[in-house]
């Protein structure tokens, strides 16, 4: 500064003085021609020292800021943490498992790998919040099957008991059914043959149609069943509970009535169901031989042998080539 100011035509002729046509030049005469800037003052160059001095690295603020910014994130860190293991020891609380470890805590001592230093005391789990009863939830019935069954403690028996209860009735059986379990009944005995397959389904139809339409004639079938079987006795108890009166097959059913009467022992009242067929041609022929054979022997047996031997003579007198036939010609001493 000092050496242009001894030596001013020098250094500011050639920017300012001497004419030129580049603008750029002008432009940097007149600023060389501008005035000084004025001095700092002590107060600026003493914080520009200061500064100087601290460096380039932040201000202490911002390290102040950034300590307490790790010291927040560090304790969120350490809430969660400590929420999480009283969770988990919460839970194990409640279920029985941990109330197993907890009442054997030397079991989970002498089997963990982790060292001394790293199981430090857990902190206490907080207590559970205490359970507040609902006042919505309705009184329970006792009356009900199910609670019942809750409150005697019962098995499944007593389930199915009150099943049973609570299940309506089957619906009364139709007419049409039961002609026709009677209609499959007549056809095992009569077709197949099998009369325990025909008493199997009497026995139904008497558990199922105790006071149906056909139960005469369900009786009807039971005992010519009975008769196949030889099971006599049965079947006279059968007929003896009947009333053979309005019957169709009345003559037919009292001829057997009568004989299986004869084989008891009972020839009055055998006699009494051969007579019908006996003294009237109006059965059918096979029925009439076995009534007129029937009473002769109950006759004999009662020793009215004038009756006896009168019957037999009918007997030939209308079935000569019977079945019985030659068994009357040797009571009757006829060739």
């Amino acid at each position: 500064m000092s050496g242009r100011d001894e030596d001013p035509v020098r250094w500011p002729v050639r920017w300012t003085d001497a004419p030129s046509d580049d603008a750029l030049e002008r432009r940097a005469g007149e600023l060389l021609n501008l005035p000084p800037p004025a001095s700092l003052g002590a107060i600026r160059r003493a914080r520009i020292a200061t500064r100087l001095a601290v460096g380039s690295g932040p201000s202490a603020w911002i390290r102040l800021r950034h300590v307490v910014v790790g010291v927040v994130v560090a304790l969120v860190v350490a809430g969660s943490v400590f929420a999480a293991v009283s969770r988990r020891d919460r839970s194990r609380a409640d279920s029985p498992a941990g109330d197993d470890a907890r009442s054997r805590p030397h079991a989970r001592a002498s089997g963990s790998s982790v060292p001394a230093r790293e199981m430090a005391p857990e902190p206490a789990p907080a207590p559970p919040p205490p359970v507040v009863p609902s006042l919505a939830a309705p009184p329970r019935d006792h009356t009900t099957p199910r609670a019942h069954h809750a409150r005697t403690g019962a098995g499944g028996a007593v389930a199915r008991q009150s099943a049973e209860v609570a299940r309506p009735s089957p619906a009364p059986a139709s007419p049409l059914s039961e002609a026709r379990l009677l209609a499959d009944a007549r056809t095992r005995l009569q077709a197949e043959h099998d009369a325990r397959g025909a008493l199997a389904l009497v026995a139904e139809h008497k558990q199922r149609f105790p006071k149906g339409a056909l139960v005469v004639e369900a009786r009807v079938t039971e005992v010519e069943s009975l008769v196949t079987l030889g099971r006599r006795a049965e079947a006279l108890a059968v007929l003896d509970a009947l009333s053979l009166d309005k019957l169709p097959r009345a003559a037919e059913l009292g001829v057997l009535r009568g004989e299986l009467r004869a084989e008891a022992g009972r020839q009055r009242d055998a006699i009494a169901d051969f007579a019908p067929c006996a003294a009237s041609a109006g059965c059918r022929p096979e029925t009439e031989e076995r009534a007129l054979y029937g009473r002769a022997s109950c006759r004999e047996r009662l020793g009215d042998r004038a009756g006896a031997r009168a019957d037999l003579e009918r007997y030939l007198a209308r079935f000569p080539q019977g079945r019985f036939a030659r068994a009357v010609r040797a009571a009757l001493a006829v060739p």
